[in-house]
């Protein structure tokens, strides 16, 4: 019986693609022949459910009532507040489930749930002994574990909570569990809180580059076909003996960078060097040509472009990318994505092309190609993440005066590796932290911080790049030919289709310009028969009905990606507001005519963007 009952559980958690895969599955199956898991027992409540109990010295302690699991998970419930529309709760811990199980009675279609067990001895016993499939099946659940895949809980922070849910997103733990897993927990919701720091500081950016971020992103679209992605450099470089061994040397532009660029030149041809942007003009001072250089900011200063050399030079880019430095660049394009749009557009012509994860800078995109590619030692250079000797940048990177008394107050303080404070960007502080939670997760990688200055990143281990060039740069591998190999990835048939098919881009615009407008006076029709007390009539449901028609006829054309990038602000603030209604209240509260106007007004900014997009794609 216990095996069937493991055998469904387990079925069903693969069922959620991306979050459990058999690999994962097994690593917590493997715990069983664990001496610690004779720690765990299960028990039956009064009310005959199988409860959970975890002993710890000479305690025993038990993870849900012992008389009525079932009453003690309803007055848990009881005591959450303010459960919105779309709100998420991450619950820390699981038990034998019956909490989860309650909360999911008082959730509506649009919240979710985050779970994550502190324990996964814990988890384990819950597959082996209870029949949780119902709610490892509930779309709402996302369920995680210590050890096993706490990079994808991470992840799903990002895609379950944007920007918009952040207001509406929730920490709460299990009776009990702070009790136990007090350190865990407090570590858990740190996590959290930094997650949610990189949402709002993206979203700043956003808010700051979103337009010049948008206009890059339909000017670029002549670059497409002819480019190639990172996932054929991927599968070209697989192709070299031992290359995984082989160190990658992400380069950037921190003053601790002069210390070292002397014995860069010693790594070339035996590392993979990536050079983020800034740093490239001081490296091309040594005559020290990079395999690649990665750039993806939108407003980047093309005084780091002016060097022919550089424009010769494969680029790592996404669609944000600054149209001017792709428009002079001579050399090969690397395209990675960044945005539904472009990923759409590949898969529409039946090709992948991934995404790089980033902290919010270039360096991080740099460190997540060198993952991406499959290089297990990953070397930081000139990461300094703060201000050595009172410099942003290596001498020759930028004209830039030292910090001032004044600016200091703007700033934020990081430790060194000897534990002396520095001052940094509040988002250096973000981007230093992006790679320590990195590192946590990557148990096959070895990251090296070669930088000899600047903020400590833990978990890095603190090397000199003589060191690497002695202990790990030992092979001679001529990546450069490697990438001037790569083909383009659209065959010539594909790649007329494909620029057919953006050409056809502003016959689309034109064909929204209508259906908007046909929404607009639905909704002012449903806003008409809610006022004569007619919302329940037919004519007011065939609005509803047109509405919804036309929605997803907008939704179909791919175009509709670019207008909603340049409407995502408006997006934002109309749903914050939508959000904030009381999930167990809603039928009850929603206010028709409010409802109608915001509906109007964010159709509206659809069609201000439209014609934004319709602008720029003339101008192209």
């Amino acid at each position: 019986m216990a095996e069937n009952i493991l055998d469904r559980n387990t079925e069903s958690l693969k069922e959620r693609t991306g979050i459990w895969s058999q690999d994962k599955i097994n690593q917590l199956l493997a715990l069983r022949k664990k001496e610690e898991y004779q720690r765990y027992y299960i028990d039956s409540a009064m009310n005959e459910h199988t409860i959970i109990a975890v002993k710890k010295d000479k305690d025993i302690t038990y993870l849900n009532s012992r008389y009525n699991d079932e009453y003690a998970a309803e007055k848990w419930v009881e005591g959450i507040e303010d459960i919105k529309y779309k709100s998420v709760l991450i619950v820390l811990g699981l038990a034998n489930g019956i909490y989860a199980k309650t909360l999911l009675k008082r959730l509506g279609a649009e919240n979710d749930m985050i779970i994550y067990e502190p324990d996964p001895y814990i988890l384990l016993k819950n597959l082996e002994e209870i029949d949780l499939t119902q709610l490892w099946r509930d779309q709402r659940v996302h369920i995680f574990t210590k050890g096993i895949n706490e990079k994808e809980f991470r992840d799903a922070i990002g895609i379950i909570c944007p920007y918009e849910r952040i207001n509406y997103t929730q920490i709460v733990a299990l009776p009990n569990y702070s009790q136990l897993f007090g350190e865990e927990i407090a570590r858990i919701e740190d996590i959290v809180l930094k997650e949610v720091q990189f949402i709002e500081a993206q979203s700043s950016t956003y808010y700051h580059l979103g337009e010049e971020m948008n206009d890059n992103m339909i000017d670029n679209l002549e670059f497409v076909s002819e480019g190639t992605t990172i996932d054929i450099l991927k599968e070209r470089i697989s192709q070299v003996d031992d290359y995984e061994n082989i160190p990658a040397i992400i380069v950037g532009a921190g003053p601790s960078l002069k210390k070292n660029i002397e014995e860069l030149k010693n790594s070339k041809n035996k590392a993979f060097i990536i050079a983020t942007d800034s740093a490239i003009k001081p490296m091309l001072q040594y005559e020290i040509i990079p395999d690649l250089l990665v750039t993806i900011d939108p407003h980047k200063p093309m005084e780091l472009f002016e060097d022919e050399r550089v424009r010769r030079l494969p680029y790592v880019v996404c669609l944000q990318t600054r149209y001017e430095v792709l428009k002079e660049h001579h050399g090969k394009n690397i395209f990675f994505t960044s945005d539904l749009f472009m990923y759409g557009l590949y898969q529409k012509f039946g090709y992948e092309i991934s995404t790089l994860e980033t902290g919010g800078s270039v360096a991080c995109n740099g460190f997540s190609l060198a993952r991406f590619l499959g290089f297990k030692n990953i070397v930081l250079i000139g990461q300094d993440l703060a201000f050595t000797d009172n410099k942003k940048h290596i001498e020759g990177t930028y004209k830039e005066k030292a910090i001032s008394e004044e600016e200091k107050n703007a700033y934020a303080y990081v430790k060194d590796i000897d534990g002396n404070e520095l001052l940094t960007y509040a988002n250096f502080k973000i981007y230093k932290e992006w790679f320590e939670a990195e590192i946590a997760h990557m148990h096959d990688f070895r990251v090296i911080n070669a930088t000899e200055g600047g903020a400590c990143i833990l978990g890095a281990e603190n090397r000199t790049l003589k060191y690497v060039n002695d202990a790990l740069c030992t092979k001679d591998v001529d990546f450069e030919q490697i990438i001037k190999k790569l083909p383009q990835i659209f065959e010539k048939n594909v790649k007329e289709n494909l620029d057919e098919y953006i050409a056809s881009f502003p016959k689309v615009g034109k064909k929204l310009r209508k259906l908007f407008r046909e929404i607009i006076e639905d909704y002012k029709r449903i806003d008409m028969y809610a006022f004569r007390g007619k919302i329940d009539s037919e004519e007011c449901k065939n609005a509803m009905k047109h509405i919804d028609d036309y929605e997803n006829q907008c939704a179909e054309e791919m175009y509709m990606e670019l207008v909603k990038m340049y409407a995502k602000q408006t997006e934002y603030d109309m749903l914050l507001d939508v959000y904030d209604i009381a999930e167990d209240e809603k039928s009850e509260t929603e206010d028709i005519h409010k409802i109608v106007n915001k509906g109007i007004a964010l159709i509206k900014a659809y069609i201000d963007a439209n014609e934004k997009v319709l602008k720029r794609l003339k101008k192209g």
